[in-house]
This record gives C-alpha cells, structure tokens and sequence, in this order.
C-alpha cells in the first residue's frame, strides 16, 4: 500500500482559518497581526518581537507603550493590531504558529538593512541561532526603498526568540516607524482538538 504524503488535512490538533485546510492552502489564511514599532531616540534599538519562554533581554520584548529598555527610557514603543500586543504573545506562547509571509514597511529605508534574528531555546543544548537578512528581499528595480515582503515561512512558538534592530530616528522630531505585518498559518490547537475530537466521537 503507497505511504500518503502528510498534508495536514483534518489533523484534529491543527488550527487551519477560512478556506484553508492543509499547509498546502495556507496562501488562503486570513490570520494577519500587525505590529508598529516606533523609534524616536538616536540610537539604533534592538526590539524582540518573539520571547521564547527565556528571552536573552527582557526589558527588549516587545510591548503595548513604552519599552523601557533602559531606567527613564521612553524613545522606543509599539503598538499591536487588531487586538494588543500581550494577547499576541500569549496566543504564540500557547498555539505554536507558522508565518507564512511577514511584510515590513518603515519610513526608514534603513530598516532594510537589518536582519531577523531566530534564537532557538533548547534545555538539553546550547542555543542555536539564524538569521534572515532583508536586503535578501530588497531589489533595485523596486519602486519602494522602505517595503519589503519575508516570502521564507517559519514558525514562533515558546522555543523561538525573534528580534531585530530597529533604526533611530532620522532626525528630531521625524522617528523611525517600522510596521511589521505578519500573515500566520496553521497553529498547533490543543483546546480547539479537544472540542474537534469530542465532534468526530458523535
């Protein structure tokens, strides 16, 4: 009997959105979250927009308001959208969840030059480490030198800490504002089985 290639479909543990039913549709995924970070200081600022459940630098994780990275710090805030930030992290801390894109639109084409940063947390080894350089998804031929789309999928979840510098101010009074647009995929739904599971017994 021929092995049938695993395509997530009514896998009872996955959480798939709208006409998605497998990974193979997830480009119909409606699961989008936005994340505006600004930066009014002159520095560059490293913000981590995933923690893990051991974050390298805990006044840097992303927030709703002010980041206070440092004592009296107030240069460095975000904002989440449609709902807060908190509810964000607390949903990826519970649901492991694939990115299938991830835009990134700032009014510095500096923030173009940085990288993503995936730390991965392991208890029995050494963190391990990869890094996603945008200029990767940058092109002279665009028409726009401060947007760009992360077209490579990859998953945040408690295991993973996520982060990226993001540029200072370009001058008093004219922040850095970097909106990061993620598009989630499917998510690992241990409730939502339970409830699809009792479905299925009827």
């Amino acid at each position: 009997m021929a092995i049938q290639k695993y395509t997530g479909y009514k896998d009872s543990l996955l959480d798939f959105n709208g006409e998605a039913v497998d990974f193979a549709s997830q480009n119909k995924f409606d699961k989008i979250f936005k994340v505006t970070v600004i930066n009014s200081g002159t520095s560059d600022q490293v913000v981590i927009l995933n923690p893990s459940r051991n974050p390298s630098s805990p006044l840097r994780v992303i927030k709703d308001g002010v980041i206070a990275y440092t004592s009296g710090a107030t240069d460095l805030n975000a904002t989440g959208y449609p709902n807060t930030i908190a509810e964000l992290l607390a949903y990826l801390k519970e649901k492991p969840t694939r990115v299938i894109s991830l835009k990134i639109q700032s009014t510095n084409s500096a923030q173009l030059s940085q990288a993503l940063t995936f730390t991965y947390r392991d208890v029995f080894a050494t963190p391990g480490s990869e890094r996603i350089n945008l200029d990767k998804y940058t092109s002279e031929f665009a028409q726009n030198d401060k947007l760009i789309t992360v077209t490579k999928e990859f998953q945040l979840d408690n295991d993973t800490e996520l982060s990226i510098v993001v540029p200072a101010a370009m001058s008093s009074g004219n922040p850095t504002q970097t909106v990061f647009t993620f598009v989630f995929g499917a998510s690992v739904d241990i409730a939502g089985s339970l409830k699809r599971k009792r479905t299925m017994s009827l």
